[in-house]
């Protein structure tokens, strides 16, 4: 995606890469603008404003368009949005609502991992319990097949409690290719239809309505969560095992340390923050 952005040739100077920022606080998150820009430089991550940069400043020798009057004045004037634009703000109207759908579908199918994780750790103590008794011993011996019997009954149940969490993690997959192919077609839009002259458009924002370079930076970071922790949780699924059966008992356990918590409050606040701009 990073790559799309590039070829699209819409970047902003290096310098002002703070404006893409909102500087609106909502619960526990806080989107303040040069500080999240930093941030990003910090870990590596070029945000929003870095990948627009290059082209768009070639016009103006590293200056937004109309910057030096803004200077003079001492304020910007915000430009109005350009008619391109209107086809990029519908789309993005689109994504966010479908990232509110998609994000019930995802909290309702981890709901219903947990308890099908913790039939999982309950059954590996069983297991666990059944190797070590003496099914040779009296009165048990009277029984030759017992143990087998057992055991095929446990995994028979594992088995069914398996097959119900690839079902769940196939909703969560279905969920995180819904997003991207949603933020896919937000960028591709964008793309399309933006210009290097739009760009006061792009940047212009209100203290309710976001600019339309900070939603495509939040959709692409919720766009991230969602990949990252389907990641976290695949792989422990990837990991069960009947030979590991101190792994299976801790399995609840360390899919509740894939937290949830940032991603919540990403997308929560995040919705929150386009609410006006999804009524407009």
């Amino acid at each position: 995606m990073a790559a799309g952005l590039r070829g699209a040739g819409l970047q902003f100077p290096a310098a002002s890469v703070g404006r893409l920022g909102w500087g609106m606080r909502s619960g526990k998150r806080s989107l303040e603008g040069a500080a999240s820009g930093e941030r990003r430089a910090a870990s590596g991550e070029r945000g929003l404003g870095r990948r627009f940069i290059s082209r768009l400043g070639e016009a103006g020798s590293g200056s937004f368009p109309g910057e030096r009057r803004g200077r003079r004045r001492g304020t910007r004037r915000m430009a109005a949005p350009g008619p391109r634009l209107t086809r990029v703000r519908e789309v993005l109207k689109a994504c966010f609502r479908a990232v509110e759908r998609q994000q019930n579908v995802w909290r309702s199918a981890l709901q219903d991992c947990r308890p099908l994780l913790g039939s999982l750790g309950n059954l590996a103590e069983q297991v666990e319990a059944a190797q070590n008794v003496a099914f040779e011993a009296a009165p048990l011996g009277a029984f030759p097949d017992l143990r087998e019997r057992l055991k095929r009954k446990q995994l028979t149940a594992g088995d069914t409690i398996l097959d119900k969490l690839e079902e769940r993690m196939a909703v969560l997959l279905g969920v995180r290719d819904a997003v991207s192919g949603h933020v896919e077609r937000a960028f591709e839009v964008y793309e399309q239809h933006a210009r290097p002259a739009d760009i006061d458009a792009i940047l212009l924002r209100s203290a309710v309505i976001p600019s339309i370079a900070d939603m495509l930076e939040w959709l692409q970071d919720i766009e991230r969560s969602y990949r990252n922790l389907y990641l976290g949780k695949r792989d422990l699924i990837n990991q069960i095992s009947w030979d590991n059966l101190p792994f299976l008992q801790a399995l609840p356990q360390a899919w509740e340390r894939v937290s949830e918590d940032d991603h919540q409050d990403l997308v929560h606040d995040t919705l929150l923050m386009v609410s006006f701009f999804l009524d407009s």
